[in-house]
């Protein structure tokens, strides 16, 4: 072992890896030792106010640092368990900041209650071909959670409550939502009855599973709705702790709710496909003590992103949302460690994405500013790095995002329109494929209305997937 002082700031141990220390102040004891093979015990004095996160990658230089996947976010005891550690990896033990009290409600507010009546009229006016047994209450939760570094951050999100003539055991639903540019879209900030039952937003999916009897979850994802700071759109780890932190607030908030969480369902389509997939591995790994998901269904997620998604972006073909890839463009840049800024790698006249994408401008405005041929926007050196180099610091990024590296326990259903331009059907038959090659043994793919696209299948999605659901329930 070797240990060098970097700017009496950072502490580096090396034995074929590198950790490095960022601490506050030198005035922290560090006390290291490898205590098993798998096992690296870390011992700092005077840091019990202090939140600390595990981050890796695997190159030296040019990659952004992600927080160590095999470990809960923020770690609360100082001990990491580091699978394979005697590869070459790269680790950082980065101070984030306080204590996080993950799951802390910082308010809670009624905001709707619809009659079963009211909603199923309107389902019958639409042509939605479900209907609901319950009236629903609506509240907005906003709550203590992490951001995708494990620093304490504000988060908001929406409850979906059925209600019953007795109190009975509750489902547990999970629904994570699809893209959103206008950060004051977000659910939670259009609970009002006109605008859920006119569908302009996902409030209605949170409406038709309450009906038909789930305690049901929405999260706004970091950085939308009240919530603080920026949206890391697709980060995958942030959009499962915060959908697991508001259901801790929820579960505490109506306690006197029986709320079986040994009967919990995963919904989300399109960015929600990416996010719920995200939540499921994030549940199975760390929480499956408190939560048991019977199934789960997912449908029109870009779950391969250095992939199909890649792939897609590299082939030239005009894409109908190319603000897709620059939302992840900038959210990446906002999130990770680059050795160059966002500006550096894009061309005239589209160097000035990062304002473009500021929370406020629809998709039709950006759709607008981008040409249909994302690539476009890039400088040729970057491009070229890009499509030759493997290691290439946005391609391995992308990778430590996909939500394919691990084993589902319980079933899932993978829904998809062949016809969907916006994200590649070629998304499920990989996942499938990925997931079973990692042992899972009930991976589906449902095609629910013949030749879907990215909209048409959303509801014909959301009807089968409810039945399927309705199966599981004891």
């Amino acid at each position: 072992m070797n240990f060098f002082m970097y700017n009496n700031l950072k502490l580096y141990l090396i034995f074929n890896f590198i950790i490095t220390f960022s601490l506050p102040c030198i005035s922290q004891t560090l006390k290291i030792h490898k205590s098993s093979q798998n096992e690296l015990r870390i011992n700092i004095s005077d840091a019990s106010n202090l939140n600390f996160v595990l981050e890796e990658r695997s190159v030296v230089n040019g990659t952004g640092w992600m927080p160590y996947f095999n470990h809960p976010l923020p770690f609360k005891e100082d001990i990491w368990p580091v699978e394979n550690l005697n590869q070459s990896n790269f680790y950082n033990l980065r101070v984030v900041g306080d204590k996080v009290e993950r799951g802390k409600i910082i308010s809670a507010k009624r905001m709707q209650t619809w009659s079963s009546f009211i909603i199923n009229l309107f389902l019958a006016l639409e042509g939605i071909n479900v209907r609901v047994n319950n009236e629903v209450e609506a509240w907005k939760i906003e709550y203590e959670t992490v951001d995708s570094w494990g620093s304490k951050i504000l988060a908001s999100g929406s409850v979906f409550l059925p209600k019953l003539s007795k109190n009975k055991n509750l489902p547990l639903l999970f629904y994570q939502h699809g893209t959103i540019l206008v950060k004051t879209d977000a659910p939670s900030n259009n609970l009002e009855f006109e605008t859920v039952l006119s569908g302009l937003n996902e409030s209605l999916l949170g409406v038709i599973a309450a009906g038909n009897g789930y305690f049901t979850i929405m999260a706004d994802y970091l950085g939308m709705g009240s919530g603080t700071g920026f949206h890391p759109y697709i980060h995958a780890r942030s959009q499962a702790t915060a959908a697991i932190d508001l259901s801790t607030a929820a579960i505490n908030k109506f306690n006197n709710l029986i709320i079986n969480k040994e009967e919990s369902f995963l919904l989300g389509y399109s960015q929600g496909g990416h996010a719920a997939m995200a939540l499921h591995r994030e549940i199975e790994t760390y929480h499956s003590g408190f939560f048991k998901i019977k199934a789960s269904a997912f449908g029109a997620g870009p779950y391969d992103l250095a992939g199909v998604m890649v792939n897609d972006l590299l082939s030239g073909r005009p894409h109908p949302n190319p603000y897709y890839f620059g939302y992840i463009l900038k959210s990446y840049f906002e999130t990770y460690d680059f050795p160059y800024s966002l500006n550096d790698i894009l061309r005239s006249p589209y160097n000035n994405l990062e304002s473009v994408i500021d929370g406020k401008n629809s998709s039709e405005f950006v759709n607008q500013y981008l040409p249909s041929i994302f690539v476009d926007v890039l400088k040729t050196d970057f491009l070229d790095e890009f499509k030759n180099d493997i290691n290439h610091p946005l391609r391995l990024v992308l990778a430590q995002n996909n939500v394919l590296n691990w084993k589902p326990k319980s079933p899932i259903r993978l829904y998809h329109g062949t016809k969907d331009l916006n994200v590649l059907y070629e998304n499920a038959l990989v996942a499938k494929r990925k997931l079973e090659a990692n042992g899972a043994d009930e991976i589906q793919i449902i095609e629910p209305i013949k030749n879907g696209d990215h909209s048409t299948t959303v509801i014909p999605y959301l009807v089968d997937s409810l039945k399927w659901f309705e199966s599981f329930k004891n």
